[in-house]
C-alpha cells in the first residue's frame, strides 16, 4: 500500500501516523524557504529522531541477545537458575529445624518425669502452646516439602530428619491420658463377698476413698473431657463424688458421664453372695483363687434359683440388651471379649477427642481394658491388683498406644497395703 494512502487509512483507523526519517526528510525540503530559526529547529528534531530509532535498534538487539543467552544458559546449566530458589529453601528449612529445636526444649522444660519412668505428659497451658508450636512447625514442614524434596537430596534428608523429630514430639504433645478408677468400698466389698452384678452401695469408707480420690486427681490437673461408668451404683456413685470433689477446686462444669453393662464386673455366677473366706475354707484357698484370678477360670454359672437371680436379670437397665448378651457366669477372658467392641466403638474415638478421658468401673474390668490397651500377656494380668479408688494412669499416643507402662497416683506406700489387704480376700479366717 502508498505510503500516503497507508497514513490516511491509519488516520482513518484512529491510529497517529508515525513519523519516519524520509518524511522528515521531504518536510525539511519543503522548508528551505522559511526562517533560519526554523530550519534550525526542524533540524533538530531531525537528529532527535535518528537518535531514538538507532537506540531503539541497539536496545532491541541486546534485549534479544540476552534473552538468548538466558535460554542456552539454562539449557546448558539448569541449576545455577535454580541457586536463589535453592537458597531460599535452605533457609525455610533451616527456620523449620530451629523451630523443631525451640519445641524440644519446651517440652523438655514442661515435661514430668516419674522416677525415671520417662515423659508422662505436658501440662494445662503449658501443654496448649507446645500443641500451637507444634501445629506452626508441621506447617513449616509442608511448606518445605514440596521444594526441598524436588532439589536436593541434602535438603530432602534434613526434612526428614525434622519430620522424625516431628513425629517423635507430637506422641509427648498430642498425648491423651487415660484415668482408671475402681469403684469406692462397698457393702459386700466390706463384708469380703462376691458382689459381681449385685448392685450394692457404697460404705462411708468407699465414699471417702472417692472424695480422696477426687482431691488427687483434682492436685494433679486431671480433670477429664467425659468419664466411662458401668451401669452398676457403686460405679457411678463413685464417679460423681470424684467429679465433684474436682470441681470444688478446678471449677469446671460437669462432663458427661456415659454408662454400659459392658464395663460391669465380672459376673462370678453361682458364687454372688458367698463369703470369699467361708469359700476357702470349704474349697481351699488355691481353688477361692483360681476362681477369682485364673485368666480362663469360669465359676459354675447362676441358677435360676438363686437369691439374687431376679435382681439382676430383670433390672430395665438390661432391657435394651439381648438376653443371649448377658452372661451368667465369667472368666477374665469372657470380660475382655465383652468389653472389646464398647472399647473398639465407643470408648477409643471418645478418647482420641479428649485430652483426658476417665473410666471409673471395677477389678476385672479395668484388668480388662488394661490387656486391650497395653497388650498384656494372660499370666501377667491376673497378677494385676486394683485397689478401690486408687487412682491408675495410662499416657498414650495419639493412636492410642501407650508410651510407658501404667501405673498408681498417689502413696506408694498406702497403694501396697491396699494391694496386700486385697490377696488376702481368698484367705480362709484363722480357727477361733
Amino acid at each position: 500500500m502508498p505510503r500516503r494512502k497507508r497514513t490516511r487509512q491509519m488516520e482513518k483507523d484512529g491510529i497517529p501516523a508515525l513519523e519516519t526519517i524520509e518524511d522528515h526528510a521531504v518536510k525539511e525540503e519543503g522548508e528551505k524557504n522559511k526562517p533560519e530559526k526554523d530550519d534550525k529547529k526542524g533540524q533538530e528534531r531531525g537528529e532527535h529522531v535518528v537518535k531514538m530509532v538507532v537506540a531503539s535498534h541497539w536496545t532491541l538487539a541486546l534485549l534479544g541477545g540476552c534473552i538468548s543467552a538466558l535460554c542456552l544458559g539454562w539449557m546448558r546449566h539448569p541449576g545455577s537458575f535454580a541457586a536463589e530458589s535453592e537458597k531460599e529453601n535452605r533457609m525455610v528449612l533451616e527456620r523449620l529445624e530451629m523451630q523443631v529445636s525451640f519445641l524440644d526444649k519446651q517440652l523438655s522444660s514442661f515435661l514430668i518425669t516419674d522416677s525415671g519412668t520417662g515423659p508422662l505428659w505436658v501440662q494445662g497451658s503449658q501443654g496448649a502452646r507446645c500443641r500451637v508450636l507444634f501445629a506452626r512447625a508441621m506447617r513449616r514442614a509442608n511448606e518445605v516439602q514440596d521444594m526441598a524434596m524436588r532439589r536436593s537430596s541434602g535438603l530432602e534428608v534434613k526434612l526428614l530428619m525434622a519430620r522424625t523429630d516431628l513425629r517423635r514430639l507430637e506422641d509427648l504433645i498430642m498425648t491423651h491420658r487415660l484415668v482408671l478408677v475402681r469403684h469406692g468400698e462397698a457393702s459386700w466389698g466390706a463384708e469380703n463377698k462376691f458382689c459381681s452384678w449385685v448392685d450394692k452401695p457404697l460404705t462411708q469408707k468407699g465414699e471417702n476413698e472417692a472424695r480422696e480420690c477426687g482431691q488427687l486427681l483434682a492436685a494433679q490437673k486431671l480433670w477429664p473431657g467425659v468419664v466411662f461408668t458401668s451401669v452398676l451404683g457403686r460405679a457411678t456413685n463413685t464417679a460423681r463424688i470424684i467429679l465433684g470433689e474436682m470441681k470444688k477446686v478446678i471449677g469446671k462444669a460437669m462432663p458427661p458421664i456415659l454408662t454400659s453393662w459392658r464395663l460391669n464386673e465380672r459376673h462370678y455366677g453361682s458364687l454372688i453372695g458367698v463369703n470369699r473366706s467361708e469359700l476357702a475354707a470349704e474349697h481351699g484357698e488355691e481353688k477361692v483363687r483360681w476362681w477369682r484370678r485364673a485368666y480362663d477360670a469360669r465359676p459354675p454359672p447362676i441358677p435360676r434359683t438363686h437369691l439374687h437371680f431376679s435382681e439382676i436379670y430383670e433390672d430395665p437397665r438390661y432391657a435394651d440388651v439381648e438376653p443371649s448378651q448377658l452372661p451368667v457366669a465369667e472368666s477374665l477372658r469372657d470380660v475382655v471379649s465383652r468389653l472389646k467392641p464398647y472399647w473398639a466403638e465407643t470408648m477409643a474415638s471418645a478418647l482420641q477427642k479428649s485430652s483426658i478421658t476417665m473410666v471409673v468401673a471395677h477389678g476385672n474390668s479395668i484388668r480388662a481394658l488394661l490387656k486391650l490397651i497395653e497388650e498384656i500377656e494372660d499370666d501377667v494380668i491376673v497378677g494385676v491388683s486394683i485397689p478401690t479408688a486408687t487412682p491408675l494412669l495410662l499416657t498414650l499416643t495419639s493412636d492410642l498406644k501407650p508410651i510407658n507402662s501404667h501405673h498408681f497416683l498417689g502413696d506408694p506406700k498406702a497403694i501396697q497395703d491396699a494391694i496386700r489387704r486385697m490377696d488376702e480376700q481368698g484367705k480362709a479366717e484363722p480357727a477361733q
